[in-house]
């Protein structure tokens, strides 16, 4: 039983680490979307976008040894420094350091906001 409920407790870790990748990336996304849209015309800003959801996941495989949903839970903390740091690097992460506005939530702000109470 003791077994059983570690495992639980564990698989329960690593899927809210795995939901909180997700909201960063996400966030990258959405920012992403803003920095290629600001000033671009329509055909640049399409072909960029299509090729932004692979090209962050084969970024990740290739610095981290696996994709987001695959990777040990050792490699969580680093995977969400490199986020932060991305996602702060975009126009809009930019300039919302300068405003002194966050660019991401934190991770127990997540569950609190989860529309089904996670």
């Amino acid at each position: 039983m003791l077994f059983i409920c570690v495992h639980l407790c564990h698989l329960w870790k690593k899927t809210t680490l795995q939901d909180y990748i997700a909201y960063l990336l996400s966030r990258y996304y959405e920012y992403k979307k803003a920095d290629v849209s600001y000033g671009a015309d329509p055909v640049k800003h399409a072909r960029v976008m299509n090729g932004l959801y692979p090209a962050m996941n084969n970024t990740i495989r290739a610095k981290f040894g696996a994709y987001p949903n695959g990777l040990p839970e050792m490699c969580f903390p680093e995977l969400v420094l490199y986020m932060k740091e991305k996602n702060d690097g975009t126009f809009l992460g930019k300039s919302n350091v300068k405003k002194g506005r966050a660019n991401y939530k934190s991770p127990e702000n997540i569950r609190e906001s989860a529309p089904d109470g996670k």
